[in-house]
């Protein structure tokens, strides 16, 4: 999976990091300019900006049957962007919709139920206010029965669509599972962002540091759709001192990965034991990609190693693997192109020290 960076007030970067089954050369390793540094600042400053930012952008309303909800997850779904609403009084009350990333003259926005759907008109006649980054729908469904009021951000596919549960063992013991909240809907991975570093950030401020606490991967992530809100979840999952586990339903890919390696202990249990560890396809890594000046598409290989983007990567994978971390991270941009994976096996595990334990 690949994602570009989005042009916003600050730039919306959303590089990821996943990688193959390219060697680091001996000459590379000796000439320091063909790696980047590991000499980025991460800050408490950045971070407030950071997320004040994906704040003010992440927007998503919907008035239905008389009741105000709120966007909590969003993902890329082909050309439609699926949203999940939260009720603003009843948080049990939640609706799901595919809303059109760009709408035409002959779109539609669905109301997702478990088997079925409904359907209204969210062309682009319906769409009755619209600036900057934001764009209201008066939508009546195609029966004519229901209507609803939408407003909506153009970067909510950006928004992350990983929740979390939060396990009590007691004793200070506690486990934290991904969820996929649209698995009941027929999609299958999800992705990390804003949504998963404030719900993450929220669960984390409530158990509190010095608790043994374990982030299970129990679900299929897919990615990271904004790298730079990724890498603050990481560090502050190793601020908090979790291990993470990657479980027999789960798997990570690129900013998957990543996070994955925050953990101060890393597991994973195969999910068929008699596969290798990389037909079970439970780690994937694989480049970035940015636009350059022109507009054209540029692999992570291909932009100089002095680019911020590169610094910031090789600075987090240097706080979470040490001495393997640059190495990793070399590895990971070459390893597969930014629309390409590669599955890691257990050499490749054990030689950069990502996986301490597996079963």
């Amino acid at each position: 999976m690949k994602f570009k960076k989005i042009a916003t007030a600050m730039i919306f970067a959303t590089t990821f990091v996943a990688g193959c089954s390219s060697d680091d050369s001996s000459t590379e390793t000796s000439v320091t300019f063909h790696k980047p540094k590991a000499d980025y600042n991460f800050n408490d400053l950045e971070l407030v900006e950071l997320l004040s930012e994906r704040a003010s952008l992440l927007v998503g309303t919907l008035t239905y049957n008389g009741n105000s909800y709120q966007a909590i997850y969003g993902q890329d779904a082909a050309d439609k962007m699926l949203v999940m609403f939260e009720n603003h009084i009843d948080k049990n009350d939640r609706i799901s919709m595919l809303i059109p990333a760009q709408p035409t003259d002959t779109s539609y926005c669905e109301l997702l139920g478990e088997n079925s759907f409904t359907s209204f008109n969210c062309k682009i006649t319906n769409v009755t206010s619209e600036n900057e980054h934001m764009r209201t729908y008066q939508a009546t469904s195609t029966s004519g029965s229901e209507s609803f009021t939408l407003e909506v951000s153009e970067y909510l596919s950006h928004m992350g669509s990983t929740a979390f549960e939060l396990i009590d063992n007691g004793g200070g013991q506690y486990v934290i599972k991904t969820l996929n909240p649209f698995s009941k809907y027929g999609y299958h991975e999800t992705e990390l962002a804003l949504s998963s570093y404030v719900e993450l950030s929220t669960i984390l401020t409530r158990i509190g540091k010095g608790n043994d606490i374990n982030l299970i991967f129990d679900s299929r992530i897919s990615g990271s759709s904004d790298d730079d809100i990724n890498m603050y979840t990481g560090l502050m999952i190793r601020e908090y001192g979790l291990s993470t586990h990657i479980s027999k339903s789960g798997s990570v890919f690129s900013g998957g990965t990543d996070l994955f390696s925050a953990g101060v202990k890393r597991t994973i249990e195969l999910r068929d034991k008699q596969l290798s560890v990389e037909q079970n396809e439970q780690i994937g890594v694989h480049s970035w990609s940015d636009d350059n000046e022109q507009g054209e598409e540029v692999d992570a290989t291909d932009i100089p190693y002095t680019d911020v983007a590169h610094r910031k990567q090789a600075t987090y994978f240097t706080k979470m693997l040490g001495d393997d971390g640059l190495g990793f991270y070399m590895f990971t941009i070459k390893s597969a192109p930014a629309d390409g994976e590669h599955y890691m096996t257990k050499d490749e595990l054990n030689k950069y020290q990502l996986v301490n334990e597996i079963n």
